[in-house]
């Protein structure tokens, strides 16, 4: 999709898109007919051509697409995306530097096992730690802050 509204509202053909993603002509043809499908693109115009390689066989049907304003908003849709629970915790952990679970359970409406599982992963990641002392509740703390979004890797179960 991407690939498509970076040509705006010009016209673009098969093997343009070919060409910039470096993919089959038929993988393309499937994926700029799925768009076509859904409404985000328009087929307007189809011709066939032969390629400059080949002087024998038959000749490639060279398609011609055009943006509707419908693939800017789905684009748009896709990079406004609700924060998840783990984003909220995130941020709460950024503001408040020092937490418990309870703390992250009441601030972000979250549920207590996927707390636990968030601080797990992130202490074994680095980003996180316990400090020494005693208490009821651990008390953990953000050593490692690398901006709003939350880091994202393969989480291993």
């Amino acid at each position: 999709m991407e690939t498509c509204q970076s040509y705006g509202v010009q016209f673009y053909s098969l093997s343009m898109i070919v060409e910039k993603l470096s993919m089959d002509r038929q993988s393309a043809r499937h994926k700029l007919g799925k768009l076509e499908r859904s409404g985000l693109v328009t087929r307007f115009k189809e011709s066939e051509k032969l390629l400059p390689e080949f002087s024998k066989g038959r000749p490639i049907k060279e398609i011609y697409y055009r943006n509707r304003k419908s693939l800017e908003k789905k684009i748009e849709e896709r990079y406004q995306q609700k924060d998840t629970e783990w984003d909220k915790m995130w941020k709460a952990v950024r503001i408040l530097r020092q937490f418990t679970h309870n703390d992250l359970v009441t601030l972000c409406n979250a549920n207590l096992e996927n707390v636990r599982y968030f601080t797990k992963v992130y202490t074994k990641a680095g980003y996180f730690r316990v400090p020494k002392g005693r208490g009821r509740e651990k008390t953990w703390m953000i050593i490692k802050d690398t901006g709003p979004r939350r880091p994202h890797y393969k989480q291993e179960r």
